[in-house]
């Protein structure tokens, strides 16, 4: 297997990041029972959280593709969530607002040099732990609490569904005094590792630990040989992975409805 750097991937990187991001998500959303192209992403639960009714698009959706992927996140009063993988054209953000969808947030896309990774501190009282099927419960505690997450929605997600398969995938879990603190994810494509999951308890935060959830597992990734790490970034949590040493290739608009 190749493991290419950011230099070598060049001006396809905030394209890679964005095509991960679509594999991971359908991934980990497929058990609720989506409707999918291979343009368009929904997931509608029913659960109280715009993450738990959530879709998205990729390529430059035009207002056809917008009306389409927010048809069933309307249907019912519950907040939901659209994402596009480019910016939008007016026609389409038009769509969205008059849907009662607001702009929530641009999420960073963001890649490290793993040569270049600045690894933190350990934080007091924490360890971390290879989370498979027995510390399944532990990851979902985490993660759910973590992002303030429905359980049920987070349960499917978590690492006893996930074996062998054509994609590897990777959980760890924090520990904090014996406490399950906070929640990491990572996925290797094509020599590329992708991080997501990363999650803290609100009441931890503050502490280092979400970057050192990052950081600790890609030193490992490292020493086998990888070079380039990846993530989508909540704007909040982007300057805690800038100061590991990731780097911006671009944005991707999160869109939020929360009927009244």
């Amino acid at each position: 297997m190749t493991h290419p750097s950011p230099t070598d991937l060049g001006d396809r990187l905030a394209d890679l990041i964005r095509a991960d991001f679509d594999a991971t998500f359908r991934m980990l959303f497929r058990p609720h029972g989506p409707t999918e192209t291979e343009r368009l992403f929904v997931a509608t639960t029913g659960m109280p959280h715009p993450f738990a009714n959530f879709g998205f698009t990729t390529g430059v959706a035009g207002p056809a593709l917008v009306k389409e992927g927010i048809r069933s996140l309307c249907e019912d009063a519950f907040p939901s969530a659209f994402l596009s993988m480019h910016a939008l054209p007016a026609e389409s953000v038009a769509v969205l607002e008059e849907n009662g969808f607001v702009h929530g947030e641009s999420m960073p896309l963001m890649a490290v040099d793993l040569a270049e990774l600045v690894v933190p501190d350990v934080p007091e009282g924490c360890v971390i732990e290879r989370a498979e099927a027995d510390l399944h419960d532990d990851w979902v505690d985490a993660m759910s609490t973590g992002y303030e997450l429905p359980r049920d929605l987070v349960d499917p997600m978590g690492p006893k569904h996930f074996g062998s398969g054509e994609v590897a995938v990777e959980f760890h879990v924090v520990r904090r005094r014996g406490e399950p603190v906070a929640s990491s994810m990572f996925t290797v494509r094509d020599g590329v590792v992708g991080v997501y999951c990363i999650a803290t308890h609100p009441s931890h935060r503050g502490a280092g630990i979400g970057g050192w959830a990052t950081a600790a597992p890609l030193v490992r990734f490292r020493e086998a040989g990888h070079r380039t790490a990846i993530l989508q970034a909540s704007e909040m949590g982007a300057p805690i992975y800038r100061r590991l040493g990731f780097r911006d290739h671009g944005e991707m608009p999160l869109y939020v409805r929360i009927p009244s």
